[in-house]
């Protein structure tokens, strides 16, 4: 998904998310102080195992990048490659994880749910909210790797936090999210439910959706009352 994100971003510490991948490797692979877990992210829209969007045909993805690095020799014994397709639940690997390292993922936001520390690359909705490390430069981001992996204490969250984190997850998906009647993760984005024409119609004007239109074009809502007054025949 790199592509899609490459341009939403702001790529504070590597130019993207494959010089942080190969970079990061690089630092943690043949240590004897930690191991290292690589979760692939399970392919969107679907049940995780199922490529409906042609994800594996990109050269980003962390299974063809694992292969450059080591080709055909021995992966470092202290690394450990789960791919899209494996059935192991994600959730099962922070449990057993004291820390993450991602770039856009949402894994760390749950991390730090559970009272752990992440690192975050990159300008993801969530980083800098004061729940995650968030280094501006390579400098930064290695030394947070350091702080992190000489003391277990460092990989701790305060209690403030982690309130911190449940705040942002009620506002960011709860409080803040508008109706809206295309929806990407679903068949054909629901086109099919929600016409154009459907839309503008009587029964579209008055729906939650428009409500969502009208802070788009004018920032406020408009009553229903409003909406009906302008309807003409």
């Amino acid at each position: 998904m790199g592509y899609e994100k490459f341009f939403r971003l702001e790529h504070r510490c590597f130019r993207n998310s494959v010089e942080w991948f190969n970079e990061t490797v690089k630092y943690l692979a043949y240590r004897d102080d930690c191991t290292l877990i690589i979760r692939a992210h399970p392919y969107p829209y679907g049940n995780g195992r199922e490529d409906k969007m042609n994800h594996s045909s990109s050269g980003e993805i962390p299974e063809r990048l694992i292969k450059q690095l080591y080709g055909s020799s021995r992966m470092p014994g202290n690394i450990r490659f789960i791919e899209a397709t494996d059935e192991v639940n994600t959730y099962d690997l922070m449990d057993l994880s004291d820390w993450s390292i991602t770039y856009s993922s949402g894994a760390s936001l749950d991390m730090a749910l559970n009272g752990k520390a992440s690192i975050v690359a990159s300008s993801i909705h969530y980083n800098s909210k004061g729940f995650t490390y968030a280094p501006n430069n390579k400098l930064e981001y290695f030394q947070c790797m350091t702080n992190l992996l000489t003391g277990k204490n460092n990989c701790k969250l305060t209690r403030r936090q982690i309130v911190l984190a449940h705040c942002y997850i009620e506002f960011f998906y709860y409080s803040h999210p508008r109706a809206f009647p295309w929806h990407i993760c679903a068949g054909g984005f629901e086109y099919n439910k929600w016409p154009l024409d459907r839309l503008l119609s009587l029964e579209g004007i008055v729906s939650p959706y428009m409500d969502t239109f009208d802070l788009l074009v004018e920032r406020k809502s408009v009553s229903d009352e409003k909406k009906l007054s302008e309807i003409t025949v």
